[in-house]
């Protein structure tokens, strides 16, 4: 009976071992898939800026030559005409600094692209006070990281996510973990000071 037993045990033994692989290969693929988020996020925030200077060269041509811009089709060789230069933002880039609880907030605005959520969900599912929440998304609207709505409403901006992106590369250069997002945090852990995070000012170069 004990040796039915035993092998009973080592067979779920090399089960649990199986298991234990096949989450790494997932947790593997979803690192993957945040990655790609985050490349996409950034990308398409590059072309509305293309796009925002296109329009603005239209209005400027319009208010300079007025009645004179042509109707008909311009044709299709125009070697002397050179292309647009891309807009620059002059603004510079936050440090990427990021404290446990204002990281829990951006990322949950990243998980959920296009939606504008509440303040009241947004502490809920970051266990953190309102208050807090409050106070920290009028920070990062004011410094161009998040969007407010309506009804006190937030999402994350294409800064935002730049500032996630810097945060967490920076993180895994040093082989730090990035902040938890469920649970307590711990004494000193929402500090966006601490000094082994100071260099990071140099990633928005």
């Amino acid at each position: 009976m004990s040796d039915d037993l035993e092998q009973l045990l080592a067979l779920q033994r090399v089960v649990l071992v199986g298991l234990d692989r096949e989450e790494a290969e997932v947790l593997e693929e979803e690192s993957r898939a945040q990655a790609l988020l985050q490349d996409c996020a950034v990308r398409r925030s590059k072309i509305g800026l293309k796009r925002k200077t296109l329009n603005d060269a239209e209005t400027l041509y319009r208010q300079h030559f007025g009645a004179r811009i042509p109707t008909d089709p311009l044709p299709i060789h125009l070697p002397h005409l050179q292309e647009l230069p891309a807009a620059v933002d002059d603004r510079p880039k936050p440090r990427a600094r990021i404290g446990a609880q204002r990281y829990r907030m951006l990322h949950l605005l990243r998980a959920n692209p296009g939606v504008a959520i509440p303040e009241n969900l947004i502490a809920a599912h970051t266990d953190l006070p309102i208050k807090r929440v409050r106070n920290q998304m009028r920070d990062d609207v004011s410094d161009g990281i998040a969007e407010r709505l309506m009804d006190d409403r937030y999402s994350i901006t294409p800064a935002g996510l730049d500032l996630l992106a810097r945060f967490e590369s920076y993180k895994r250069e040093k082989g730090q973990p990035l902040p938890s997002l469920t649970g307590p945090i711990g004494d000193g852990e929402d500090d966006e000071s601490t000094p082994d995070e100071s260099p990071i000012e140099d990633l928005a170069a």
